[in-house]
């Protein structure tokens, strides 16, 4: 084997190397979508949220938590965006 030929090799492993590094980071980014995003509170005082809704046996703590359940067995619980 010549040495044109391992340098070949090596640029071809290297460019290959490159772009499926590329490509892991732009898929591992986060891109939230706003209007899909809950934030405290929770919801109004009129126990309503403008973009989402809940229901069955979901638990909304206003400013720490949504749980979908607790820890009873057979239980539902949803929480549905409006948009």
């Amino acid at each position: 084997m010549g040495k044109s030929f391992i340098s070949k090799l090596l640029m071809g492993v290297a460019l290959f190397s490159a772009v499926t590094l590329a490509r892991m980071d732009a898929d591992d980014g986060v891109h939230p979508l706003r209007t899909h995003s809950i934030y405290m509170p929770y919801i109004d005082h009129d126990l309503q949220n403008r973009w989402f809704d809940f229901g069955g046996d979901a638990l909304i703590n206003t400013n720490k938590h949504i749980r979908l359940t607790s820890d009873v067995p057979s239980q539902t619980g949803y929480l549905w965006s409006r948009l």
